[in-house]
């Protein structure tokens, strides 16, 4: 929870004041899928207005599920249940030895001592350590044993600062990764991790997952692989590593594998990570969303169709939003004769179902809005026409980041079709800028792993491809 509370102390510390004390609570009403309305309930309300905590929130949980903290404060599996034994051993212990019963407290002690090597609990290890160094010298009169003791008690105190400096580190880039950040800064962090030579795995965790947020930030999707392959490597059969960071890592490596085009290893992957979290978890559902993703880019729409029908009655809102999304592509991709639909798209409840991800206005509401474009153009040629001013506002005014550059190119060449009449070869003519951008400038990873639900240049061989034929016959 430790870990919790930096993050909402880096993205807002009014957030971190109104849940004060109630951090733990406020996780499980995430994870617990709960109402928007149900969480506004759980925030003290008396300054702020509902709409601010609608996009914290929502900042917030996509943060969170990047990183796969959800997945680690929630625990469950093994790692989890030997810390908590540990913990609960250790306390025990102390009020023992409080209490002058000795030998007791110095046999659970032992017990938690053995544990927390074993699983590199660095923390307890270095507490339990220096508990049985003072009572082999002041005790037992065992000096041999003591210097044992005393050799671990450095160790894992060294390996316990060394952890806490990386974690800091690793926070002041992750927790800013709403905002654009310089390669500098990741250079700078990951020197200084380095330098301390820590030996935990939480220190090789912070490490691998800051070279792997480098690479993301620099477009450099070959090294991420080859980080995630090496971290998979490195922490394989380590007892203490959490699954949720198997998981990131599989999910990362999946993400490269698939803005390379490789949507067979993508798909190994994902799955891979599917398997690493519990059955209709939040992490859970993440893997498969990333499934029908790589199954969309590598068009199979047919099992992307598939895996949306099975998870589009998600209980975590964020993550049915996407899937919502991925409904209105489904629904263009229909109309363009690639699939069958089991039920009619309804733009009206599509956008009910999608206004609270609308107000993240840089991230979801990006291909919130293509998808509303695109199934107009589909259905209906008017609203179509009718969109295209506040379109062009929307570009004007939210679109200026780096990373939004690909999507600004592609509304501008949708909101150039009215211009054009709908007549192609007038399209490619007054839109042959942005084509050409988009020709030059790859598919890419955004903040927070986002990434395009459709290829942008798929869909304009789409929409080019099939006007085309339409004028030949």
């Amino acid at each position: 929870m430790e870990r919790i509370e930096m993050y909402l102390k880096i993205i807002d510390p009014f957030l971190l004041k109104s849940i004060s004390g109630h951090a733990q609570t406020f996780i499980q009403l995430i994870q617990n899928g709960r109402t928007e309305k149900e969480i506004e309930k759980f925030f003290r309300k008396e300054k702020y207005s509902n709409s601010y905590y609608r996009n914290i929130k929502s900042q917030l949980i996509r943060l969170l599920q990047s990183l796969s903290i959800i997945s680690y404060s929630k625990g469950g599996n093994e790692v989890k249940k030997k810390y908590d034994f540990c913990y609960k051993n250790f306390t025990v212990g102390q009020k023992f030895l409080n209490k002058g019963e000795r030998p007791e407290g110095i046999r659970l002690i032992k017990q938690v001592h053995q544990v927390a090597k074993k699983y590199d609990f660095v923390c307890l290890a270095c507490e339990t350590s220096s508990i049985l160094y003072h009572d082999f010298i002041y005790y037992q009169g065992n000096y041999r044993k003591a210097k044992s003791y005393a050799k671990d008690m450095h160790h894992y105190l060294h390996a316990y600062t060394a952890e806490k400096k990386a974690q800091y580190h690793f926070h002041q880039i992750a927790g800013r990764m709403t905002i654009t950040n310089k390669p500098g800064q990741y250079f700078d962090a990951i020197n200084s991790i380095e330098q301390l030579n820590g030996t935990s795995i939480q220190y090789y965790s912070h490490l691998f997952r800051l070279k792997i947020l480098l690479g993301v930030q620099q477009g450099d999707y070959p090294a991420v692989s080859q980080q995630c392959k090496k971290a998979l490597q490195f922490f394989a059969g380590r007892k203490g590593v959490h699954s949720s960071t198997f998981q990131f890592l599989h999910l990362k490596k999946g993400i490269s594998h698939m803005v390379q085009s490789d949507y067979r290893k993508a798909g190994r992957s994902f799955s891979q990570a599917a398997k690493l979290a519990p059955v209709k978890s939040v992490n859970d559902y993440i893997s498969r969303l990333y499934l029908a993703l790589n199954a969309i880019h590598a068009k199979n729409y047919t099992e992307a169709y598939e895996i949306y029908r099975a998870n589009r009655k998600c209980k975590f809102a964020p993550i049915r939003e996407q899937f919502t999304i991925i409904e209105a592509y489904m629904c263009f991709l229909a109309h363009e004769g690639y699939l069958q639909l089991d039920r009619r798209f309804r733009i009206g409840k599509y956008l009910n179902e999608t206004f609270q991800a609308q107000a993240n206005k840089q991230g979801d509401n990006i291909n919130i809005l293509i998808a509303e474009l695109l199934v107009y153009y589909a259905r209906d040629r008017e609203k179509f026409i009718d969109r295209v001013d506040a379109v062009k506002r929307y570009s004007y005014q939210y679109l200026k980041t780096t990373e939004t550059q690909r999507a600004k190119h592609f509304m501008k060449i949708l909101c150039l079709l009215p211009k054009a009449n709908f007549h192609i070869p007038t399209l490619r003519r007054l839109a042959k800028r942005h084509i050409d951008w988009l020709d030059d400038h790859p598919l890419h990873v955004g903040n927070n792993f986002a990434i395009e639900i459709i290829p942008f240049d798929d869909l304009l061989k789409m929409i080019l491809g099939k006007a085309e034929r339409k004028m030949a016959t």
